[in-house]
Parts: structure tokens; sequence; C-alpha cells
């Protein structure tokens, strides 16, 4: 487990550091998993593991809509087995409470800038609470208008895209998902930490 789990760091940091994925790596921990997975990995019941992270996070002062998206995506991601974006998260972003970067209490606003645009500024929220509040505005005006084009401002790190995809699903609705990456930021791509401040859903009405 602390190899495994080790690896994954690793992997995260590489990606990191050269922006493309380290799929030899990734491979290894995928062998790793087939050949000690059973033998040497803890299992831990979902639901307390949850109810662990909310205490946590309640102890962190972290508003009630945010503790609710973040344990969500974060226990839905490891269930499906992409560890990286999974409970492997959960030290780094208390680590980015505690530091600042992510607002606990945050005061999101929604402005609809046309009739089938709209922009969420975050007021630095965690990207899980501010994705999904994202989407769930745009399956509601994609059933109005046809077609809805929702940018996200101001976030911080939103885990697993498709904890927001899956909100989409079996609403028949066609999802076109967009990391942007501000032209400022460009010129930093050597920084150590690197993170975008953008997301956009595009959502059609099928």
């Amino acid at each position: 487990m602390t190899l495994y789990c080790h690896l994954l760091r690793k992997q995260d940091q590489l990606s990191a550091k050269l922006l493309f994925p380290q799929l030899s790596l990734r491979l290894l921990i995928i062998v790793l998993q087939i050949i000690i997975g059973e033998k040497y990995m803890r299992r831990f019941d979902s639901n307390l593991l949850k109810s662990a992270m909310k205490n946590v996070l309640k102890n962190n002062a972290v508003n009630e809509d945010s503790i609710y998206h973040v344990t969500e995506s974060l226990i839905q991601t490891s269930l499906r087995g992409v560890d990286s974006h999974g409970i492997n998260l959960f030290p780094h972003y208390i680590n980015a409470i505690k530091s600042g970067r992510i607002n606990k209490e945050p005061n999101l606003t929604i402005t609809e800038t046309a009739p089938s645009t709209v922009i969420v500024n975050a007021d630095n929220a965690f990207g899980h609470h501010a994705g999904a509040i994202a989407m769930n505005y745009a399956i509601k005006m994609a059933k109005k208008t046809g077609l809805v084009a929702v940018s996200v401002r101001n976030s911080t790190h939103f885990g697993a895209a498709a904890y927001f995809a899956l909100k989409s699903s079996g609403k028949k609705i066609a999802l076109d998902f967009h990391l942007l990456m501000p032209m400022h930021l460009l010129k930093h791509l050597d920084q150590k930490n690197l993170f975008l401040e953008q997301i956009q859903f595009v959502l059609r009405l099928l």
C-alpha cells in the first residue's frame, strides 16, 4: 500500500512537471495492483470512509456544500478505480485549505451573459463544488435553450471530470468539457505548482 501510494504521488509529480502522462509508470502501477492488490491492499467501507472525511472537513470549517461535493467526488472516483483523482488527493486538499488556497466559505456567483451562456465566479471554492453548480445550472438551461456554455472562473482543482459528466447521464444531453488556461499563466509553466483557473461546460440537448 505504501509503495503503491508512493508511485501514484511520483506519477503525479512527473506528469505535472513534464505535462504529459507517464505511461510506463502507470502501467507499472496497474501491474502492482494486479499482483499484490488483493493480498496487501487494505479495504475500507466507503460509507465509513466518507463519514470520516466529512468530519475532517467539518473540523477545518469547510461549508456543507463543499463537503458534500468533495467527498462524493473522491469516493465515487476511487470506487471507479481512478485512484489518482480519488481519495489519494484528500491530504492535498486539506493542505490547500490550511494554506488558504481554497476558500472554505466561498461566495459563488452566477451571471447569465446571454440566453445560453453563463459565468460562474467560484471565489476560489473547491473545484468539485464550483463544477457541480456549473453542471446543474447548465443542465437546467440546456433544457430551455437546447445549447448552453458555462464558464467557471477563479476555481481550484476539481478532481475527476467524470464526476460532472455523470450528472448529465440519462438526461439526453451531450457534454463537451474544456479546461482553459489563461494566457498570462503560460509563461509560468516551469513553476512547481500550477493550477488551472477556468472550467468550461458546453451542453447540447439531444
